[in-house]
């Protein structure tokens, strides 16, 4: 039994979202609940934005311009990445990009940003513009933070 229907058995999973055969949800529904057993509380805020984001972005085109609907398995790798994030690091800004994948972004000012996309093929593609420097690349995501975003991350927030 697959992660998710073993998750959608336990009292704790509400979901009326629905998703065709190729993982990507097909109708402007959201999550009542979102899954509780791995959320922590400091994760509140982008748990919410996230919510706010599958309801508005669940179909294929909802900017317009022929965006692709939110990719379950980028919820999920999303999901996970949040959940391990280190106390230290505030919550991100959630969105949900043309390709259906999900991404945070953390601010500091305009000069001082740190964006990360989680796609659904278990990677992570990331960007800093820090002040002069500038650094991006990708980096494969099982279910652990990359060492090298946590580097990032912890001088983002140092």
């Amino acid at each position: 039994m697959s992660y998710l229907n073993s998750y959608k058995e336990s009292c704790e999973y509400r979901s009326i979202v629905s998703m065709n055969d190729s993982g990507v949800y097909t109708s402007n529904r959201y999550f009542e609940n979102f899954p509780g057993p791995s959320v922590t509380g400091c994760r509140l805020l982008a748990i919410s934005q996230m919510r706010v984001q599958i309801e508005e972005c669940s179909e294929n085109n909802w900017d317009g311009y022929g965006a692709q609907s939110i990719k379950y398995k980028s919820y999920e790798n999303a999901r996970i990445l949040l959940n391990n994030l280190p106390k230290s690091v505030e919550d991100p800004e959630v969105s949900i990009d043309p390709d259906g994948n999900i991404y945070f972004e953390w601010y500091k000012n305009h000069v001082q940003v740190f964006s990360v996309i989680v796609d659904s093929d278990k990677k992570i593609y990331y960007a800093l513009l820090q002040d002069e420097r500038r650094e991006h690349g990708c980096e494969p995501f099982f279910d652990e933070i990359p060492k090298r975003l946590l580097e990032i991350l912890s001088e983002f927030f140092g």
